[in-house]
């Protein structure tokens, strides 16, 4: 007998980039926490059953069948801005973002959580003439293709039928330790608390909402 049968399971979320950081601390949590998890990738990890492209909807499917809630990480990030074209992200942010909603509900997924960025802000994060605080009633203004394509699987979420929470998290990739240090002062947070906050979202009742994840020492 595995440890996921061993346990009483609060139910099966399927995690979308589960190979990558994000997506694989999510789904260690959710694991912890007592979920089934099953990730799906492009690419293998400890946390990836299925592994396969989700613009392909056999892919979705897979991923999808059975599902109580649906934890979506995958995208194309800010790195790729200028090495792919508009198109891609295009593809890959947002049509198959309401290819996975539109799935999920006809599978009956109950809830979805979907991690944003708070680089949705973009143009209004950087002012000339004072300081910022960043929060859920700052106005976005994307800068570029990544920016706008994240708000608007954002708004697909929020129109979907499924009772949905958006996470506009701020950066947490690697970086060497003193330029991690230093924007954990203002613009970083800790994949930990990524993680911890994804549980809470998938766990609790709630309504749709967007809340923007800061961490212990975030922006």
């Amino acid at each position: 007998m595995d440890r996921a049968t061993e346990r009483a399971p609060a139910g099966l979320v399927a995690v979308t980039g589960s190979s990558g950081r994000v997506g694989a601390a999510l789904a260690a949590a959710l694991d912890a926490a007592g979920w089934v998890v099953r990730g799906v990738d492009r690419v293998p990890g400890r946390w990836t059953s299925v592994v396969g492209d989700l613009r392909d909807r056999l892919v979705r499917l897979a991923a999808l069948q059975s599902a109580d809630v649906l934890v979506h990480t995958a995208a194309l990030h800010a790195p790729h801005v200028g090495r792919l074209a508009d198109d891609e992200f295009r593809a890959v942010n947002v049509g198959m973002t309401a290819g996975l909603l539109d799935d999920a509900a006809g599978l009956g997924a109950r809830r979805v959580l979907y991690i944003s960025s708070t680089s949705v802000y973009g143009h209004a994060l950087v002012p000339t003439d004072r300081a910022v605080w960043v929060d859920e009633q700052l106005t976005p203004l994307p800068r570029d293709i990544y920016d706008e394509t994240k708000l608007a699987a954002e708004e697909l979420v929020a129109a979907c039928p499924i009772s949905s929470v958006t996470l506009r998290i701020s950066r947490c990739f690697p970086e060497p330790l003193p330029v991690r240090v230093r924007h954990l002062l203002h613009r970083a947070v800790d994949v930990a608390d990524v993680a911890a906050a994804g549980v809470l979202a998938v766990t609790h009742s709630t309504v749709k909402t967007t809340a923007r994840c800061r961490g212990r020492a975030g922006p």
